[in-house]
């Protein structure tokens, strides 16, 4: 039986799989929808729908194999506020995905700079994990990524993963140093 895969402007019941808290406020949300969706390439976005609450924006931050898709969101209104609030097991509206995404084909044998900063480097992570993955494709990767001050950098647990990517190089930076 073939799969029915949804209009891209109907919302879709996606569950919390899990949430990750980033900084004081900003939260990685893995959500699984009920039914297939398009599966977003880099540079991608969804909406988040909440009903009652309303809708927003937000780029996807991870893509898995099994149609989990990875969006990573910072509390700043009355739709992330809420979402926020929610934990593992409730129900989200996901549409989309949309946009064009990232050219990253054009990327082959060429050396890739990521830059970003803060939230910024969300939508940049899906492009850090295709490099990773098609190592041999890219030539040297280079990811220069800062924030305001260390509490607020973005997949700290991440960092050693990417410094042992090969050939690459990671840079990290803050306006306001801890006192340690």
């Amino acid at each position: 039986m073939q799969e029915i895969v949804r209009s891209k402007l109907t919302p879709t019941p996606a569950e919390i799989l899990n949430i990750i808290p980033e900084t004081p406020d900003t939260k990685t949300f893995y959500f699984k929808p009920k039914a297939k969706l398009e599966e977003p390439k880099p540079g991608q976005f969804t909406e988040i729908y909440i009903p009652g609450v309303g809708e927003a924006p937000v780029s996807v931050s991870g893509i898995e194999s099994d149609g989990v898709i990875i969006q990573t969101v910072r509390s700043i209104g009355t739709l992330t506020e809420y979402l926020f609030k929610l934990g593992r097991g409730d129900l989200i509206g996901l549409r989309g995905p949309y946009g064009k995404g990232w050219p990253i084909e054009k990327l082959k044998d060429k050396d890739v700079l990521i830059v970003g900063g803060g939230i910024g480097l969300a939508p940049l992570r899906p492009v850090i994990k295709e490099v990773e993955r098609n190592r041999r494709d890219y030539g040297r990767l280079s990811i220069l990524y800062g924030a305001r001050n260390p509490s607020l950098l973005l997949y700290r647990y991440e960092f050693d993963e990417y410094r042992k990517i090969p050939n690459s190089e990671l840079l990290l930076t803050v306006d306001r140093a801890d006192e340690t």
